[in-house]
C-alpha cells in the first residue's frame, strides 16, 4: 500500500542520507518501494529515468543537500 511504500522509501533515504549527500551533494535521488532507483544532477532527468525503471507512480524524491544548506535556502526564501 502507498503509506507502507512511502515509509520504506523514507527509511531507506534516512539510512543512506549521509553517504548520498557526501557523494551526490546538490543532486536528486529517487526511491521506490524502499530502494534507491535513480540519482541525477537535475530533477527532470531523474524523474524521466525513474519512470523507465518503475511502473509505479509512488516515488519518494529527495534533494541531496546538507541540513545547513537546506536551512540557508529556507532563510533566503523567507
Amino acid at each position: 500500500n502507498y503509506c507502507e511504500n512511502m515509509k520504506e522509501d523514507i527509511e531507506s533515504y534516512l539510512r543512506m542520507q549521509k553517504e548520498l549527500i557526501a557523494k551526490h551533494n546538490g543532486e536528486t535521488a529517487i526511491f521506490s518501494k524502499g530502494k534507491l532507483i535513480v540519482v541525477e544532477k537535475d530533477l527532470k532527468t531523474a524523474l524521466k529515468k525513474a519512470r523507465k525503471k518503475t511502473k509505479t507512480k509512488e516515488i519518494f524524491v529527495a534533494e541531496l543537500y546538507t541540513p545547513e544548506e537546506q536551512t540557508a535556502a529556507i532563510l533566503i526564501v523567507v
